[in-house]
């Protein structure tokens, strides 16, 4: 009898382990705001470490309307970096950091991870992204909460 109970009381504890090696962990999501002080669109594409699949993730193409301002929130791993690309009209509107990567884009909107490598499409072609807490162009602004 008492080798049952303590038999019974190690798989009850076993489960509970288990289960909770088997919950992923789940970062909340980071805010992420652009501000556009331009009188044209600007495109803003992200590098962030994404806790849900364990992995960096590149994903583009967040429009910014002329003078307008636009909030995403992505599952981002809080003591990582997260890195940006800022366009508009065709070109780039940061210079590049100290605190850059480079990786692949293309025109229409993308998601990859990085063991994927960037999905095919027009204008195919590897761009420098910066990396900060706060950015500000000269006429854009970027805030990670």
């Amino acid at each position: 009898m008492f080798m049952k109970r303590k038999l019974g009381i190690f798989a009850v504890l076993f489960l509970v382990g288990v289960g909770f090696c088997a919950v992923s962990p789940r970062a909340e999501a980071v805010q992420i705001t652009f501000d556009n002080y331009r009188d044209q669109k600007v495109a803003a594409a992200l590098i962030y470490y994404d806790v849900n699949q364990s992995s960096w993730c590149c994903q583009g193409w967040w429009i910014v309307e002329p003078l307008g301002e636009r909030t995403i929130n992505v599952p981002h791993h809080p003591d990582e970096r997260i890195y940006y690309h800022v366009q508009s009209g065709g070109k780039v509107v940061h210079n590049r950091s100290e605190g850059w990567a480079r990786w692949d884009v293309i025109n229409n909107a993308f998601k990859y991870y990085e063991h994927d490598g960037c999905p095919n499409g027009k204008d195919y072609r590897s761009v420098y992204f910066n990396c900060s807490s706060n950015v500000t162009g000269h006429s854009w602004r970027l805030n990670i909460n």
